[in-house]
């Protein structure tokens, strides 16, 4: 992907099937505006691959064809809803960054907050709104925007990286909060690496789910690209 004058990105993609339930687009919208999805389906395999594909099309054409992530999000929730099996979901994280304005437009669908950590003022916010679960039932959903100055660091992420357990205690959300602020000055992709191994630590590298983070921040040197692992069945 190219790059865009102002932000950086990175996603770090690490699979603990062949065929994973995670996924994360990252999509030009025009005027310096970029969609950012990051979703889980429920289950795994193949048949969750499967569903994972089809999740990522659905949301990336709604997307083109509206601006607000909330209508995004509330048409991919009817469609998906037609073509999903009953015991089938998807939580789903889709926001709008607006470079020029300094913005970022979101609606968190069942999904785990996205984190915003600001160095300036020592704090990270959690951006929760949204609704439910898409493809479960005919929902209606919300959004919200937040400023961003240059410098915050936006995270994204699957539960496979809270929910990382070692004996019954959880990394949690606290944790990776304390890992962003406290490698805030190194790039995007150090910080991913430094979240990924301290997780691998922390669970003794016995990983029973995916992990997947999509970083941004604000910059005046554009860049935008993605990392990725193959498949981890360590246990």
């Amino acid at each position: 992907m190219r790059g865009v004058r102002g932000m950086r990105v990175r996603a770090f993609s690490s699979t603990f099937d062949r065929a994973g339930g995670d996924y994360y687009d990252v999509l030009p919208l025009g005027d310096d505006r970029w969609g950012i999805a990051i979703g889980d389906v429920s289950g795994k395999g193949l048949e969750a691959g499967r569903y994972t594909a089809m999740t990522k099309y659905v949301v990336r054409s709604f997307a083109l064809e509206y601006d607000s992530p909330a209508e995004t999000v509330s048409h991919a929730n009817a469609a998906l809803l037609a073509q999903l099996e009953e015991v089938r979901f998807v939580t789903l994280f889709y926001c709008v960054v607006d470079v020029k304005a300094k913005t970022l437009t979101y609606c968190c669908a069942g999904h785990l907050p996205g984190l915003v950590y600001s160095p300036v003022s020592d704090e990270t916010i959690e951006l929760g709104v949204g609704g439910g679960v898409v493809g479960a039932a005919d929902l209606s959903y919300t959004e919200e925007t937040v400023a961003l100055r240059e410098g915050d660091i936006v995270t994204l992420y699957t539960d496979g990286v809270v929910e990382a357990r070692r004996d019954h205690e959880e990394y949690g959300s606290e944790r990776l909060k304390a890992a962003i602020r406290s490698n805030a000055r190194k790039s995007l992709k150090n910080i991913a690496r430094v979240i990924a191994g301290d997780v691998r630590l922390f669970a003794e590298n016995v990983l029973r789910d995916d992990l997947t983070m999509v970083l941004l921040r604000l910059s005046e040197v554009s860049d935008i690209a993605a990392t990725g692992e193959t498949s981890d069945n360590t246990s």
